[in-house]
């Protein structure tokens, strides 16, 4: 849902803002670098995406706290 979007929303827009981040196989993939940015965070584990976004965007993981 909501959550699930504002994780996604962190992702991209710190990955689109700094490629680096990005590793190489999937910048070697991607037929853009929209493509390499979807396909790396649709390989992430839900924990791995958290704990990035969290590390990128301090409080992003935060949604998910009960």
């Amino acid at each position: 849902g909501k959550a699930a979007r504002l994780i996604i929303n962190v992702l991209y827009e710190a990955l689109d803002g700094n490629h680096n981040l990005i590793p190489n196989e999937f910048l070697e993939i991607g037929e853009t670098i929209d493509h390499s940015i979807a396909d790396y965070i649709s390989g992430m584990t839900d924990g791995f995406a958290i704990r990035t976004a969290e590390s990128l965007s301090p409080g992003a993981g935060q949604v998910f706290a009960s």
